[in-house]
Protein backbone atom coordinates (compact mmCIF):
# COMPACT_ATOMS: atom_id res chain seq x y z
CA UNK A 1 0.00 0.00 0.00
CA UNK A 2 2.63 2.33 0.68
CA UNK A 3 4.54 1.74 -1.91
CA UNK A 4 1.35 2.39 -4.73
CA UNK A 5 0.82 5.73 -2.75
CA UNK A 6 4.71 6.76 -3.19
CA UNK A 7 4.02 6.13 -7.05
CA UNK A 8 1.98 9.40 -7.14
CA UNK A 9 5.40 11.05 -5.25
CA UNK A 10 5.61 12.06 -8.73
CA UNK A 11 2.66 14.12 -9.31
CA UNK A 12 3.40 15.98 -6.14
CA UNK A 13 6.89 17.15 -7.86
CA UNK A 14 4.79 17.59 -10.83
CA UNK A 15 2.20 20.19 -9.35
CA UNK A 16 5.05 22.18 -7.61
CA UNK A 17 7.77 21.97 -10.32
CA UNK A 18 4.25 23.34 -13.02
CA UNK A 19 3.14 25.83 -10.59
CA UNK A 20 7.16 27.12 -9.95
CA UNK A 21 7.01 27.14 -13.89
CA UNK A 22 3.84 28.43 -14.81
CA UNK A 23 4.22 31.61 -12.16
CA UNK A 24 8.08 32.23 -13.75
CA UNK A 25 7.01 32.77 -17.33
CA UNK A 26 4.34 36.10 -16.75
CA UNK A 27 6.74 36.97 -13.71
CA UNK A 28 9.92 37.44 -15.96
CA UNK A 29 8.00 39.35 -18.68
CA UNK A 30 6.00 41.33 -16.71
CA UNK A 31 9.28 42.56 -14.79
CA UNK A 32 11.46 42.95 -17.99
CA UNK A 33 8.72 45.17 -19.58
CA UNK A 34 8.67 47.44 -16.07
CA UNK A 35 12.47 47.63 -15.67
CA UNK A 36 12.46 48.48 -19.58
CA UNK A 37 10.21 50.85 -19.47
CA UNK A 38 11.74 52.19 -16.46
CA UNK A 39 15.13 52.19 -18.22
CA UNK A 40 13.72 54.00 -21.63
CA UNK A 41 12.16 56.73 -19.59
CA UNK A 42 15.07 57.78 -17.42
CA UNK A 43 17.04 57.48 -20.69
CA UNK A 44 14.97 59.43 -23.01
CA UNK A 45 14.15 62.49 -19.84
CA UNK A 46 18.53 62.68 -19.53
CA UNK A 47 18.09 62.88 -22.91
CA UNK A 48 15.60 65.95 -23.35
CA UNK A 49 17.67 67.38 -20.00
CA UNK A 50 19.83 69.60 -22.18
CA UNK A 51 16.57 71.54 -23.28
CA UNK A 52 14.88 73.45 -20.48
CA UNK A 53 12.09 73.76 -23.12
CA UNK A 54 11.88 70.34 -24.41
CA UNK A 55 12.28 69.27 -20.67
CA UNK A 56 9.19 71.01 -20.24
CA UNK A 57 7.11 68.98 -22.25
CA UNK A 58 8.63 65.55 -21.46
CA UNK A 59 6.01 64.24 -19.01
CA UNK A 60 3.63 64.67 -21.97
CA UNK A 61 5.54 63.63 -25.44
CA UNK A 62 8.23 61.38 -23.64
CA UNK A 63 6.35 59.23 -21.84
CA UNK A 64 3.92 57.33 -24.70
CA UNK A 65 7.14 57.43 -27.25
CA UNK A 66 8.59 55.58 -24.22
CA UNK A 67 6.11 52.99 -23.73
CA UNK A 68 6.11 51.65 -27.36
CA UNK A 69 9.83 51.34 -27.28
CA UNK A 70 9.61 49.73 -23.99
CA UNK A 71 7.29 47.50 -25.61
CA UNK A 72 9.51 46.97 -28.25
CA UNK A 73 12.64 46.47 -26.36
CA UNK A 74 11.27 43.89 -23.98
CA UNK A 75 9.51 41.59 -26.61
CA UNK A 76 13.06 41.69 -28.02
CA UNK A 77 14.53 40.38 -24.87
CA UNK A 78 11.53 38.38 -23.88
CA UNK A 79 12.20 36.06 -26.98
CA UNK A 80 15.75 36.50 -27.14
CA UNK A 81 15.78 34.76 -23.56
CA UNK A 82 14.06 32.32 -24.74
CA UNK A 83 15.95 31.79 -27.19
CA UNK A 84 18.90 31.05 -24.54
CA UNK A 85 17.22 28.76 -22.87
CA UNK A 86 15.36 26.68 -25.34
CA UNK A 87 18.42 25.83 -27.86
CA UNK A 88 20.55 24.22 -24.53
CA UNK A 89 17.07 22.78 -23.76
CA UNK A 90 17.00 20.75 -27.18
CA UNK A 91 20.18 19.11 -26.81
CA UNK A 92 20.53 18.49 -22.87
CA UNK A 93 17.34 16.48 -22.77
CA UNK A 94 18.22 14.01 -25.37
CA UNK A 95 21.80 13.57 -23.35
CA UNK A 96 19.65 13.22 -20.20
CA UNK A 97 17.24 10.95 -21.61
CA UNK A 98 20.12 8.95 -23.01
CA UNK A 99 21.77 9.02 -20.21
CA UNK A 100 19.29 7.81 -17.69
CA UNK A 101 18.33 4.88 -20.15
CA UNK A 102 22.68 4.08 -19.85
CA UNK A 103 22.62 4.41 -15.87
CA UNK A 104 18.89 2.80 -15.31
CA UNK A 105 18.51 6.40 -12.86
CA UNK A 106 15.52 8.21 -14.49
CA UNK A 107 15.06 10.49 -11.25
CA UNK A 108 17.69 12.93 -13.07
CA UNK A 109 15.06 13.94 -15.20
CA UNK A 110 13.06 15.38 -12.37
CA UNK A 111 15.16 16.48 -10.23
CA UNK A 112 17.82 18.43 -12.26
CA UNK A 113 15.14 20.48 -13.99
CA UNK A 114 13.96 21.23 -10.58
CA UNK A 115 17.13 22.51 -9.82
CA UNK A 116 17.47 24.47 -12.71
CA UNK A 117 14.10 26.07 -11.59
CA UNK A 118 15.44 26.81 -7.83
CA UNK A 119 18.59 28.73 -9.32
CA UNK A 120 16.63 30.45 -12.45
CA UNK A 121 14.03 31.65 -9.79
CA UNK A 122 17.03 32.27 -7.31
CA UNK A 123 19.06 34.75 -9.89
CA UNK A 124 15.86 36.64 -10.63
CA UNK A 125 15.30 37.60 -6.65
CA UNK A 126 18.90 38.88 -6.55
CA UNK A 127 18.10 40.70 -9.51
CA UNK A 128 15.22 42.20 -7.67
CA UNK A 129 17.35 43.56 -4.98
CA UNK A 130 20.92 44.37 -6.41
CA UNK A 131 19.53 45.97 -9.56
CA UNK A 132 18.55 45.03 -13.44
CA UNK A 133 21.01 42.69 -14.87
CA UNK A 134 20.38 41.57 -19.08
CA UNK A 135 23.48 39.39 -18.36
CA UNK A 136 22.39 37.99 -15.19
CA UNK A 137 18.72 37.23 -16.91
CA UNK A 138 20.58 35.45 -19.90
CA UNK A 139 22.92 33.51 -17.16
CA UNK A 140 19.70 32.31 -15.40
CA UNK A 141 18.14 31.23 -18.63
CA UNK A 142 20.78 29.17 -19.70
CA UNK A 143 21.46 27.59 -16.82
CA UNK A 144 17.77 26.45 -16.69
CA UNK A 145 18.25 25.17 -19.98
CA UNK A 146 21.14 23.65 -19.29
CA UNK A 147 19.33 21.47 -16.67
CA UNK A 148 16.60 20.18 -19.49
CA UNK A 149 14.31 22.70 -18.58
CA UNK A 150 10.77 21.97 -19.33
CA UNK A 151 11.10 19.02 -21.64
CA UNK A 152 13.50 17.24 -19.69
CA UNK A 153 10.60 17.25 -16.57
CA UNK A 154 7.29 15.86 -18.84
CA UNK A 155 9.92 13.24 -20.32
CA UNK A 156 10.92 11.77 -16.78
CA UNK A 157 7.62 12.65 -15.46
CA UNK A 158 5.79 11.04 -18.76
CA UNK A 159 8.31 7.46 -17.90
CA UNK A 160 7.36 7.46 -14.18
CA UNK A 161 3.41 7.48 -14.84
CA UNK A 162 3.66 4.86 -17.49
CA UNK A 163 5.88 2.29 -15.78
CA UNK A 164 4.09 2.46 -11.99
CA UNK A 165 1.03 1.92 -13.71
CA UNK A 166 -0.49 -1.37 -16.28
CA UNK A 167 -0.65 -0.27 -19.92
CA UNK A 168 -4.83 -0.18 -19.66
CA UNK A 169 -3.76 2.77 -16.86
CA UNK A 170 -1.31 4.77 -18.41
CA UNK A 171 -3.98 6.73 -20.42
CA UNK A 172 -6.02 7.71 -17.37
CA UNK A 173 -2.96 8.41 -15.16
CA UNK A 174 -1.45 10.95 -17.90
CA UNK A 175 -4.46 12.37 -18.00
CA UNK A 176 -3.72 12.99 -13.94
CA UNK A 177 -0.83 14.81 -15.30
CA UNK A 178 -2.18 17.11 -17.67
CA UNK A 179 -4.93 17.90 -15.38
CA UNK A 180 -2.09 19.58 -13.05
CA UNK A 181 -0.36 20.84 -15.52
CA UNK A 182 -3.87 22.76 -16.98
CA UNK A 183 -4.35 23.37 -12.80
CA UNK A 184 -1.07 25.09 -12.33
CA UNK A 185 -1.73 27.02 -15.00
CA UNK A 186 -4.84 28.41 -14.21
CA UNK A 187 -3.56 29.06 -10.43
CA UNK A 188 0.26 30.46 -11.39
CA UNK A 189 -1.44 32.89 -14.15
CA UNK A 190 -4.10 34.56 -11.39
CA UNK A 191 -1.75 34.34 -8.46
CA UNK A 192 0.68 36.30 -10.57
CA UNK A 193 -2.01 38.85 -11.72
CA UNK A 194 -2.72 39.87 -7.79
CA UNK A 195 0.85 39.10 -5.87
CA UNK A 196 2.59 41.74 -8.52
CA UNK A 197 -0.08 44.09 -7.98
CA UNK A 198 -0.24 44.30 -4.49
CA UNK A 199 3.44 43.42 -3.28
CA UNK A 200 5.82 43.88 -6.68
CA UNK A 201 8.08 41.13 -7.42
CA UNK A 202 10.37 39.71 -4.69
CA UNK A 203 8.20 37.53 -2.93
CA UNK A 204 6.57 35.72 -5.83
CA UNK A 205 9.86 35.08 -6.94
CA UNK A 206 10.67 33.77 -3.51
CA UNK A 207 7.61 31.22 -3.85
CA UNK A 208 8.98 30.47 -7.16
CA UNK A 209 12.62 29.44 -5.72
CA UNK A 210 10.53 27.50 -2.76
CA UNK A 211 8.30 25.35 -4.81
CA UNK A 212 11.11 24.75 -7.23
CA UNK A 213 12.93 23.01 -4.11
CA UNK A 214 10.32 21.45 -2.81
CA UNK A 215 9.98 19.47 -6.78
CA UNK A 216 14.18 18.80 -5.87
CA UNK A 217 13.21 17.46 -2.74
CA UNK A 218 10.39 15.70 -3.53
CA UNK A 219 11.71 13.94 -6.92
CA UNK A 220 15.45 13.42 -5.12
CA UNK A 221 14.72 11.23 -2.10
CA UNK A 222 10.64 10.68 -2.42
CA UNK A 223 10.54 9.05 -6.38
CA UNK A 224 11.08 5.87 -6.15
CA UNK A 225 13.46 4.41 -9.24
CA UNK A 226 12.28 2.21 -11.95
CA UNK A 227 15.07 0.04 -12.49
CA UNK A 228 15.59 -1.90 -15.71
CA UNK A 229 17.48 -5.64 -15.97
CA UNK A 230 21.21 -5.55 -15.10
CA UNK A 231 21.65 -7.17 -18.15
CA UNK A 232 21.02 -4.02 -20.14
CA UNK A 233 22.42 -1.65 -17.41
CA UNK A 234 26.06 -3.28 -17.73
CA UNK A 235 25.83 -3.33 -21.48
CA UNK A 236 30.12 -3.29 -22.29
CA UNK A 237 29.54 -0.84 -25.71
CA UNK A 238 29.00 2.44 -23.57
CA UNK A 239 28.25 4.24 -27.05
CA UNK A 240 25.77 1.72 -28.68
CA UNK A 241 23.94 1.14 -25.35
CA UNK A 242 23.57 4.99 -24.77
CA UNK A 243 22.67 6.08 -28.33
CA UNK A 244 21.17 2.95 -29.90
CA UNK A 245 17.35 3.71 -28.67
CA UNK A 246 17.60 7.40 -30.33
CA UNK A 247 19.22 5.87 -33.45
CA UNK A 248 16.36 3.02 -33.33
CA UNK A 249 13.93 5.35 -34.44
CA UNK A 250 15.56 6.54 -37.39
CA UNK A 251 15.01 3.28 -39.27
CA UNK A 252 11.49 4.79 -40.19
CA UNK A 253 11.12 1.62 -42.67
CA UNK A 254 9.61 -0.57 -39.26
CA UNK A 255 6.11 0.16 -38.55
CA UNK A 256 6.90 0.82 -35.10
CA UNK A 257 9.25 3.70 -35.48
CA UNK A 258 6.84 5.23 -37.73
CA UNK A 259 4.28 5.25 -35.52
CA UNK A 260 6.23 6.92 -32.94
CA UNK A 261 7.80 9.36 -35.40
CA UNK A 262 4.17 10.14 -35.90
CA UNK A 263 2.93 10.32 -32.49
CA UNK A 264 6.08 12.56 -32.22
CA UNK A 265 4.89 14.96 -35.00
CA UNK A 266 0.98 14.92 -34.01
CA UNK A 267 2.20 16.51 -30.29
CA UNK A 268 4.90 18.49 -31.36
CA UNK A 269 2.16 20.08 -33.60
CA UNK A 270 -0.59 20.28 -31.36
CA UNK A 271 2.43 21.44 -29.03
CA UNK A 272 2.93 24.22 -31.38
CA UNK A 273 -0.63 25.38 -32.20
CA UNK A 274 -1.84 25.17 -28.18
CA UNK A 275 1.38 27.53 -27.24
CA UNK A 276 0.63 30.34 -29.76
CA UNK A 277 -3.47 30.70 -29.16
CA UNK A 278 -2.59 30.78 -25.50
CA UNK A 279 0.02 33.87 -26.45
CA UNK A 280 -2.03 35.46 -28.83
CA UNK A 281 -4.98 35.33 -26.42
CA UNK A 282 -3.68 37.33 -24.19
CA UNK A 283 -2.66 40.13 -26.82
CA UNK A 284 -5.88 39.74 -28.63
CA UNK A 285 -8.01 40.86 -25.14
CA UNK A 286 -5.77 43.62 -24.16
CA UNK A 287 -6.21 45.47 -27.61
CA UNK A 288 -9.06 46.92 -28.93
CA UNK A 289 -12.07 46.36 -29.66
CA UNK A 290 -11.95 44.35 -25.91
CA UNK A 291 -9.51 46.07 -24.27
CA UNK A 292 -9.34 44.29 -20.86
CA UNK A 293 -7.57 44.70 -17.81
CA UNK A 294 -4.56 42.39 -16.99
CA UNK A 295 -6.91 41.26 -13.66
CA UNK A 296 -9.94 40.42 -16.42
CA UNK A 297 -7.46 38.15 -18.42
CA UNK A 298 -6.29 36.11 -15.35
CA UNK A 299 -9.45 35.66 -14.55
CA UNK A 300 -10.75 34.47 -17.72
CA UNK A 301 -7.56 32.02 -17.94
CA UNK A 302 -8.18 30.87 -14.63
CA UNK A 303 -11.78 29.77 -15.88
CA UNK A 304 -10.91 28.55 -19.29
CA UNK A 305 -7.39 26.49 -18.07
CA UNK A 306 -9.26 25.33 -14.70
CA UNK A 307 -12.14 23.88 -17.26
CA UNK A 308 -9.88 21.97 -19.54
CA UNK A 309 -8.60 20.43 -16.79
CA UNK A 310 -11.00 18.67 -14.95
CA UNK A 311 -11.80 18.05 -18.74
CA UNK A 312 -8.46 16.17 -19.38
CA UNK A 313 -9.10 13.68 -16.52
CA UNK A 314 -13.43 13.22 -16.85
CA UNK A 315 -13.44 13.56 -20.54
CA UNK A 316 -10.88 10.67 -20.85
CA UNK A 317 -12.43 8.41 -18.06
CA UNK A 318 -16.40 9.32 -19.42
CA UNK A 319 -15.78 9.19 -23.15
CA UNK A 320 -13.36 5.99 -22.69
CA UNK A 321 -15.44 4.35 -20.72
CA UNK A 322 -19.06 4.75 -21.63
CA UNK A 323 -18.19 5.69 -25.36
CA UNK A 324 -15.55 2.94 -25.86
CA UNK A 325 -13.11 5.61 -27.31
CA UNK A 326 -9.72 4.29 -28.40
CA UNK A 327 -6.74 7.31 -27.61
CA UNK A 328 -6.57 7.95 -31.26
CA UNK A 329 -10.53 8.80 -30.88
CA UNK A 330 -9.72 10.68 -27.78
CA UNK A 331 -7.01 13.06 -29.44
CA UNK A 332 -9.83 13.92 -32.25
CA UNK A 333 -12.26 14.82 -29.74
CA UNK A 334 -9.60 16.96 -28.11
CA UNK A 335 -8.74 18.27 -31.74
CA UNK A 336 -12.48 19.23 -32.21
CA UNK A 337 -12.86 20.99 -28.88
CA UNK A 338 -9.99 22.78 -30.14
CA UNK A 339 -11.29 23.95 -33.23
CA UNK A 340 -14.65 24.83 -32.02
CA UNK A 341 -13.17 26.97 -29.06
CA UNK A 342 -11.00 29.10 -31.30
CA UNK A 343 -13.49 29.56 -34.00
CA UNK A 344 -15.89 30.78 -31.35
CA UNK A 345 -13.52 32.69 -29.76
CA UNK A 346 -11.93 34.70 -32.99
CA UNK A 347 -15.37 35.22 -34.69
CA UNK A 348 -17.59 36.35 -31.59
CA UNK A 349 -17.23 40.09 -30.06
CA UNK A 350 -19.64 40.23 -27.19
CA UNK A 351 -17.50 40.23 -23.70
CA UNK A 352 -20.09 37.60 -22.20
CA UNK A 353 -20.34 35.00 -25.23
CA UNK A 354 -16.14 34.84 -25.07
CA UNK A 355 -16.89 32.78 -21.84
CA UNK A 356 -18.79 30.29 -24.01
CA UNK A 357 -15.23 29.73 -25.30
CA UNK A 358 -14.33 27.98 -21.70
CA UNK A 359 -16.64 25.17 -22.32
CA UNK A 360 -16.13 24.51 -25.87
CA UNK A 361 -12.68 23.78 -24.81
CA UNK A 362 -13.12 21.75 -22.43
CA UNK A 363 -11.53 19.00 -23.89
CA UNK A 364 -8.16 20.68 -25.27
CA UNK A 365 -5.76 19.03 -23.29
CA UNK A 366 -6.58 15.61 -23.86
CA UNK A 367 -4.79 14.72 -27.11
CA UNK A 368 -1.63 15.40 -24.78
CA UNK A 369 -1.63 12.23 -22.99
CA UNK A 370 -2.91 9.79 -25.17
CA UNK A 371 -0.32 10.89 -27.87
CA UNK A 372 1.86 10.27 -24.49
CA UNK A 373 0.28 7.11 -24.13
CA UNK A 374 0.19 5.73 -27.97
CA UNK A 375 3.85 6.24 -27.90
CA UNK A 376 4.37 4.00 -24.74
CA UNK A 377 3.07 1.35 -25.66
CA UNK A 378 5.69 1.41 -28.46
CA UNK A 379 8.91 0.55 -26.52
CA UNK A 380 10.09 -1.35 -24.06
CA UNK A 381 10.16 0.31 -20.58
CA UNK A 382 14.22 0.27 -20.78
CA UNK A 383 14.10 2.82 -23.85
CA UNK A 384 11.72 5.05 -22.35
CA UNK A 385 13.98 7.60 -21.15
CA UNK A 386 15.40 8.42 -24.59
CA UNK A 387 11.86 8.15 -26.03
CA UNK A 388 10.06 10.53 -23.80
CA UNK A 389 13.25 12.40 -23.99
CA UNK A 390 13.18 12.94 -27.88
CA UNK A 391 9.77 13.07 -27.83
CA UNK A 392 9.84 16.47 -26.28
CA UNK A 393 12.84 17.91 -26.82
CA UNK A 394 11.15 19.36 -29.24
CA UNK A 395 9.21 21.49 -27.25
CA UNK A 396 12.19 24.10 -26.67
CA UNK A 397 12.08 25.25 -29.90
CA UNK A 398 8.45 25.84 -29.78
CA UNK A 399 8.23 27.72 -26.88
CA UNK A 400 10.02 31.02 -28.41
CA UNK A 401 9.37 29.92 -32.29
CA UNK A 402 5.62 29.52 -31.81
CA UNK A 403 4.78 32.98 -30.13
CA UNK A 404 7.21 34.50 -33.05
CA UNK A 405 4.75 33.15 -35.77
CA UNK A 406 1.50 33.84 -34.30
CA UNK A 407 2.47 37.20 -32.85
CA UNK A 408 3.19 37.58 -36.44
CA UNK A 409 0.32 36.87 -37.97
CA UNK A 410 -1.53 38.57 -35.44
CA UNK A 411 -0.07 41.36 -36.39
CA UNK A 412 -0.33 41.02 -40.29
CA UNK A 413 -3.96 40.18 -39.91
CA UNK A 414 -4.77 42.83 -36.83
CA UNK A 415 -5.88 46.27 -39.36
CA UNK A 416 -7.91 43.56 -41.12
CA UNK A 417 -9.55 41.02 -39.09
CA UNK A 418 -8.36 41.03 -35.03
CA UNK A 419 -9.54 37.24 -34.83
CA UNK A 420 -8.25 35.87 -38.21
CA UNK A 421 -4.92 34.13 -36.13
CA UNK A 422 -7.72 32.01 -34.08
CA UNK A 423 -8.97 30.94 -37.80
CA UNK A 424 -5.25 30.40 -38.96
CA UNK A 425 -5.14 28.21 -35.70
CA UNK A 426 -8.11 26.45 -36.68
CA UNK A 427 -6.77 25.08 -40.36
CA UNK A 428 -3.40 23.98 -38.37
CA UNK A 429 -4.92 21.39 -36.54
CA UNK A 430 -5.54 19.81 -40.04
CA UNK A 431 -1.75 19.04 -39.24
CA UNK A 432 -1.53 16.71 -36.28
CA UNK A 433 -5.35 15.47 -37.40
CA UNK A 434 -3.58 14.23 -40.53
CA UNK A 435 -0.74 12.28 -38.02
CA UNK A 436 -3.46 10.86 -36.06
CA UNK A 437 -5.56 9.54 -38.32
CA UNK A 438 -1.74 8.21 -39.84
CA UNK A 439 -1.06 6.67 -36.37
CA UNK A 440 -4.35 4.39 -37.18
CA UNK A 441 -3.56 3.51 -40.73
CA UNK A 442 -0.49 2.22 -39.90
CA UNK A 443 -1.48 0.41 -36.30
CA UNK A 444 -1.06 -3.09 -36.70
CA UNK A 445 -1.29 -5.00 -33.17
CA UNK A 446 -1.27 -7.85 -34.14
CA UNK A 447 2.22 -7.95 -36.28
CA UNK A 448 5.92 -7.84 -34.93
CA UNK A 449 7.02 -5.19 -33.06
CA UNK A 450 9.99 -4.28 -35.19
CA UNK A 451 12.77 -2.91 -33.82
CA UNK A 452 11.06 -2.33 -29.99
CA UNK A 453 11.11 -6.30 -29.19
CA UNK A 454 11.47 -6.90 -26.29
CA UNK A 455 14.19 -9.39 -24.86
CA UNK A 456 13.31 -12.78 -25.57
CA UNK A 457 11.53 -14.47 -22.45
CA UNK A 458 11.56 -18.30 -21.93
CA UNK A 459 8.64 -20.25 -23.43
CA UNK A 460 6.54 -21.03 -20.14
CA UNK A 461 4.28 -23.83 -22.17
CA UNK A 462 7.06 -25.41 -23.49
CA UNK A 463 9.08 -26.09 -20.90
CA UNK A 464 5.99 -27.55 -18.83
CA UNK A 465 5.75 -30.09 -22.14
CA UNK A 466 9.45 -30.84 -21.54
CA UNK A 467 9.18 -31.56 -18.27
CA UNK A 468 6.18 -33.58 -18.23
CA UNK A 469 8.08 -35.50 -21.47
CA UNK A 470 10.85 -35.88 -19.37
CA UNK A 471 8.94 -37.12 -15.89
CA UNK A 472 7.05 -39.88 -18.33
CA UNK A 473 10.25 -40.89 -20.04
CA UNK A 474 10.90 -44.20 -17.17
CA UNK A 475 7.12 -45.06 -17.29
CA UNK A 476 7.32 -45.35 -21.59
CA UNK A 477 10.41 -47.14 -21.07
CA UNK A 478 9.00 -49.74 -19.06
CA UNK A 479 5.92 -49.97 -20.94
CA UNK A 480 8.06 -50.80 -23.85
CA UNK A 481 10.05 -53.71 -21.78
CA UNK A 482 6.75 -55.36 -20.76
Amino acid sequence: MLTRWRSYLVEVAFFFYFLARHMSVPLFQEYIQAETLKNTIEKNKATLSSDVKKLSNASSVSEPDSATEAQQQSAITVLALLVAEGLPAVIMVVLLGAISDRMGKRKVLLWLPSLGMVCYAFVYVMTVYTGWSLDGLFMAAALRGLTGSMPAFLAGATFFAVNCVSEEHRASRLAIQEFLNGLTFALGNIIVGYWVKNSGFAQPFWFVTGCSLVAVIVSMFGVEEVTPPDSLIHDTNCCSRMFGPILKLFRCAERTSLRIWLAIMAFQSFSFIALGQEITTVLYLLGAPHSWSPVNIGVYLFVMMGLSAVGAVLGTYLLGRFLSLSENSLCMAGYLSKALGMMWFGIIMNDGLKYITTILLVLQLIPMPMLRSIVSRQAPTTDHGSLFALMHCGQGITFFLAPLVFTAIYSATLQYFTGFVFIAAVIMLAVPSGFTIAIRVFEDDKGPRGIYERMAQPDTQSLEMMAESTASTPTDAASVQG
